[in-house]
């Protein structure tokens, strides 16, 4: 696959510094050199206009949804394959080399989006809550856990690379949710009998949200449309691993009240969850270089835990709006 074209497509509200990091990082260090790139902000005011090399596209959108702007991208590409980037990434230099490699036998593949080197202290403690292992499944999103590919159920918009006419074989990305697009988009693969892989040596580097707030802001957002898309699509997008911290909510509301009927059932609560905070704790130790950081990620899984469990309770029931 050497000739290959490929097409990276990068969403964006604005060109701002990390867009244009992503930008001249894809056209300077990347290993595989056949690629255009074609960066789909609200409005163009100019801001990449001292870069001249002619891989490099700008196309407006307006102002619509992420799945919008991919979807206008690949109208638009010349590629055989698609790469999505989120504008606040940038890929590893040997990223489309090893797409190419692991597409010569599968269709649609991802990879770990790592946190950056260069973030500051707050974005990589959210970088340590992401690649925890009590975010079950979700860890290995977020990490490179070992060097293997396995078929997974689920790629994330930021690390997702496929061969022409996959995506768009079941309608594209959907353009009314966000997040919760490439969540849909990957249960439709699914039922057509698509197989999804994860890559752990497909790598890109991803800025992260600062703890606490804008975390827990996108953390919120996550779980809420995990909630919404079991309720309006059913099974299909109900993973027991995924509602954890559902259960755990609901824990923590029933040990609370527990108390006025039943002390033994109180004391229990108690016991059990200082049991979890003991353990959370002594993994977060374990898990996090940063000795500094250790009290923040403790804490900052605590709170995702919560937030998204309480945002997958409102999903459930309420559903979002569209």
């Amino acid at each position: 696959m050497n000739e290959t074209l490929v097409s990276i497509i990068v969403p964006c509200s604005k060109v701002d510094r990390y867009a244009e990091e992503c930008v001249t990082k894809c056209l300077n260090e990347l290993e595989y050199k056949n690629f255009e790139i074609l960066i789909i902000p609200d409005k163009y005011f100019g801001e990449l206009d001292h870069i001249k090399d002619p891989r490099l596209k700008i196309v407006e959108s307006g102002k619509v949804a992420p799945g919008k702007k991919r979807n206008i991208g690949m109208s638009l590409a010349k590629g055989e394959v698609f790469a999505f980037i989120d504008s606040d990434a940038y890929p590893k230099s040997n990223w489309l080399n090893e797409a190419l490699k692991v597409l010569q036998d599968a269709d649609i593949v991802g990879g770990p989006a790592i946190t950056p080197e260069e973030d500051s202290e707050r974005q990589k403690a959210s970088g340590y809550v992401y690649s925890s292992i009590f975010m079950g499944g979700l860890s290995k999103r977020f990490a490179k856990k070992s060097s293997k590919i396995e078929e997974v159920d689920m790629i994330h918009s930021v690390n997702c690379i496929a061969k022409r006419g996959i995506i768009e074989s079941v309608g594209g990305w959907d353009e009314r949710y966000w997040p919760g697009e490439d969540t849909l988009l990957c249960g439709l693969l699914r039922k057509k009998g698509i197989k999804l892989y994860h890559d752990d040596e497909l790598i890109v580097y991803h800025h992260r949200r600062p703890l606490y707030i804008p975390h827990l802001k996108q953390v919120s957002r996550f779980g809420l449309y995990r909630g919404f898309l079991v309720k309006k699509y059913g099974k299909e997008f109900f993973r027991p691993i995924y509602f954890l911290p559902m259960i755990f909510v609901i824990y923590l509301i029933f040990g609370a009240i527990s108390f006025t009927f039943s002390t033994i059932l109180f004391k229990i609560f108690v016991a059990t969850l200082i049991s979890y905070l003991i353990i959370l704790f002594f993994v977060t130790m374990k898990e996090v270089n940063e000795r500094n950081l250790i009290l923040m990620v403790f804490s900052g899984i605590l709170l995702t835990h919560i937030v998204y469990g309480i945002q997958e309770i409102k999903g459930l029931i309420f559903g979002v709006e569209v």
